[in-house]
């Protein structure tokens, strides 16, 4: 749905749209964006990018969508991403455009966070002006990034699939991963 509107709007493709308007302002340089066999970009998932240009572009919504001295999104769609949506009623979950934002307990910080398969986040954590990102190992299949059809046997692995891709260990705590780097960052204040 996301790309049909972007689509319209913009009379480009949502991928190509972005590469323009986003991806090369902010010297995105390795940018996969996955397609569905009509040509539509999947705009609910799979980016494939490397961790630095995925810290970019949470680091480009921390300063309210300024780059350099270029406004790359208007700072209004960056406040309104960040607030709960409509969304979040239904899954009890604040959620904002594209944006999970939850108050972490245990961690005293305000946390946006983006979430991908494989275990891949964006955190940003404004009042600190911090990005945290943890991506996984994900090896797509060669060719264009074309989703078949049916979608998920192309899908991204979305856990431990032996040259595919991995999740994080079961085990895995986002608050305990993020706790020292939270202290760390506050002590160096």
């Amino acid at each position: 749905l996301l790309s049909g509107v972007r689509a319209q709007a913009t009379g480009m493709r949502a991928d190509a749209y972005a590469e323009e308007k986003l991806f090369d302002p902010l010297g995105m340089s390795q940018v996969d964006w996955w397609r569905d066999a009509a040509d539509h970009t999947l705009t609910y998932c799979c980016l494939d990018t490397t961790s630095r240009d995925f810290a970019r572009f949470g680091q480009l919504y921390l300063q309210d969508g300024m780059w350099g001295d270029e406004q790359v999104v208007p700072a209004g769609w960056v406040e309104e991403s960040w607030q709960p949506s409509e969304a979040s009623e239904a899954i009890d979950e604040p959620y904002g455009y594209q944006w999970w934002l939850a108050d972490p307990e245990g961690l005293d910080v305000d946390l946006t966070s983006a979430a991908g398969h494989d275990g891949q986040w964006i955190h940003g954590i404004p009042e600190l002006d911090l990005v945290v990102g943890r991506n996984g190992t994900y090896v797509k299949d060669p060719g264009p990034p074309v989703a078949d059809p049916t979608l998920f046997p192309l899908y991204p692995s979305d856990g431990l699939v032996e040259g595919k891709g991995t999740s994080p260990p079961g085990d895995w705590e986002t608050m305990a991963f993020l706790a020292p780097i939270v202290e760390a960052a506050r002590a160096a204040d």
